[in-house]
């Protein structure tokens, strides 16, 4: 019973955003929607300092490529809402114990979204964005240096601090401008911050704050 149950919880957090996205579409249908499609590039800083012994930790400046889908309508003038999936692979590097570690990893997460335009011209908006990513640490490799450059780690779950704790929840938060390229199609770029509020056991290797920059390809209807 209780396998069954907690099957049941997990298939339920990965549904809400959808059930949310489905009941609002009913809801607000008569309302401007539209498809946004995001390619990323974001920066996961170690914990430890960015420098050691003189030399760059390998991880720390590589920017982490995603991609996001995203279906958003409005609810009132100028304010949508909506929600999506979001796929980010993450690179970081760590120095304990007098031993190098560098990770990597996937992220995948489902956002709530709520956004704020703000009219320039007729065809230009500046935006706010903000919102919460429910997700999931998937596919962690890890690497230590050896006498023949790097080694995988055989098996992570040995390593310090390790946990079965993977999932997580993030504060999100861009500025961005929009500009429509024509009636059904828009182009928009935002930097965006979020911060991770509980601590799994990866971020023992990273910080909780992490920051990029979002391209996206609206296709409105």
């Amino acid at each position: 019973m209780d396998v069954n149950i907690n099957s049941m919880k997990k298939l339920f957090f990965f549904l809400l955003p959808f059930i949310i996205s489905t009941l609002s579409i009913s809801v607000f249908g008569q309302k401007k929607n539209c498809l946004t499609v995001s390619a990323i590039a974001a920066n996961y800083i170690g914990v430890k300092d960015e420098h050691y012994d003189g030399r760059n930790l390998d991880y720390n400046f590589i920017p982490g490529p995603g991609v996001e889908i995203n279906y958003m309508f409005e609810i009132l003038k100028g304010i949508n809402i909506g929600t999506g999936i979001n796929y980010q692979l993450e690179f970081t590097s760590s120095y304990i114990d007098y031993y190098e570690r560098r990770f990597k990893f996937n992220d995948i997460s489902f956002p709530i979204l709520l956004k704020k335009y703000i009219k320039i011209k007729d065809y230009e908006h500046l935006y706010v964005t903000t919102g919460i990513y429910f997700g999931k640490t998937k596919n962690i490799d890890v690497d230590y240096p050896g006498s023949n450059g790097w080694n995988p780690w055989p098996n992570y779950d040995t390593l310090e601090n390790y946990s079965e704790d993977i999932r997580f929840s993030d504060l999100y938060l861009d500025f961005g401008y929009h500009s429509s390229l024509n009636k059904c199609f828009a182009f928009s770029f935002a930097p965006f911050f979020k911060y991770r509020i509980n601590t799994t056991w990866v971020n023992y290797y990273q910080k909780k704050n992490n920051f990029g920059i979002k391209l996206n390809l609206s296709f409105n209807f």
